[in-house]
């Protein structure tokens, strides 16, 4: 998925540190996998209004977000997909994923992001 679509399917995008996190057992309805629930501390917010305190589910799968509990995340969050009433995440292909500020690739897809959060001119014509 291009940074564009991620951004359009995303209600939120924002940087934040996992804090906590907490394995769940396997249901019965997914038995080849486990969910992580996730703890997160918001540090910067893109787009959308995400608490500064919160939480989302992943995957254990090869689909689901890497993370771990210190490091800072770049999330990016469609509330229409929960699991357990709490927003799940993905990692593939452009998804949710550990954020290094001064990483030339993460410099380069903030930069692209900051793109396609740009709001876009109206090609609507008012009239007199």
């Amino acid at each position: 998925m291009s940074v564009e679509g991620a951004v359009e399917r995303s209600e939120q995008i924002f940087i934040a540190q996992v804090v906590k996190m907490e394995l769940l057992p396997r249901s019965v309805s997914n038995p080849n996998t486990n969910q992580v629930v996730a703890t997160y501390r918001l540090k910067k917010v893109l787009k959308g209004g995400p608490p500064k305190v919160g939480v989302v589910v992943t995957s254990t799968s090869n689909c689901g977000a890497f993370i771990q509990v210190g490091s800072q995340v770049l999330f990016f969050v469609d509330l229409q997909r929960t699991r357990f009433g709490i927003p799940e995440i993905d990692g593939i292909p452009t998804g949710t994923q550990q954020y290094y500020e001064h990483v030339e690739p993460h410099r380069q897809l903030m930069a692209e992001l900051q793109i396609a959060l740009k709001p876009q001119p109206s090609t609507v014509q008012s009239t007199p």
